[in-house]
């Protein structure tokens, strides 16, 4: 892939789907994974800090702890676990976002067809097949690697601020391509607002379920 052709995949949405889509049909979605990759490892390779006797923890209150506990939430995790989580919220919440961050490569490649199913079930009409969906998925995937990727590396700055704004262009980044790559590729086809809200619908409710997979694992691995 040249520099063109990445600008393009990056800066105009749906442009190199529309125009010529089995051509280097992989190469987005390999760089903008390997930057995920890099970024990942980036922060993987800086070992987290011991924790301090003398730092404060945030611990549960009473009250919330019983009412877990009442819950069936020490039969499920155990006695030991659910104690270790309840005594630091904050170490399990930060335990909970490091492993969040290294399972998006793997929670994306279940997605990406997904959402090519939703797209395609949405604009039917327009006579892609699912190959091609599957391309404009890659391609969609590809901006929110990238934002991930950078929110990630902010991460590693000591600045809440640079980290909440690198945070908040990604996410404007990325669904400002999702919109723009569907407008691109579908606007020809009448009911443009309730397709794009069937398939954001649809791949909403897939990405939950990943999500909630992702914590459930986060949480049974603390």
């Amino acid at each position: 892939m040249n520099a063109a052709r990445l600008r393009a995949v990056l800066f105009e949405p749906g442009a190199v789907t529309a125009a010529d889509w089995r051509r280097g049909m992989w190469s987005p979605w390999i760089v903008c994974g390997l930057a995920l990759l890099v970024a990942i490892g980036a922060t993987a390779a800086v070992p987290v800090a011991a924790p301090d006797p003398a730092a404060p923890t945030i611990a549960l209150t009473g009250e919330a702890s019983d009412a877990l506990a009442s819950a069936g939430a020490v039969d499920a995790l155990g006695r030991e676990r659910f104690d270790r989580m309840t005594a630091d919220v904050g170490a399990l919440a930060s335990h909970v976002a490091r492993t969040s961050v290294r399972m998006t490569p793997a929670l994306m490649a279940v997605l990406i067809p997904l959402l090519a199913l939703c797209t395609r079930g949405a604009w039917g009409a327009s006579g892609w097949d699912y190959g091609r969906h599957m391309r404009l998925a890659l391609d969609v995937n590809a901006s929110w690697l990238v934002a991930v990727a950078a929110t990630v590396l902010a991460g590693a700055v000591p600045s809440a601020f640079v980290a909440t704004m690198v945070s908040m262009v990604g996410l404007g980044y990325s669904t400002w391509y999702c919109a723009a790559a569907w407008r691109q590729a579908f606007g020809a086809i009448p009911g443009g607002m309730w397709r794009s809200t069937l398939a954001a619908l649809g791949y909403a409710v897939a990405l939950a379920c990943g999500a909630y997979v992702v914590v459930v694992y986060a949480v049974m691995t603390y």
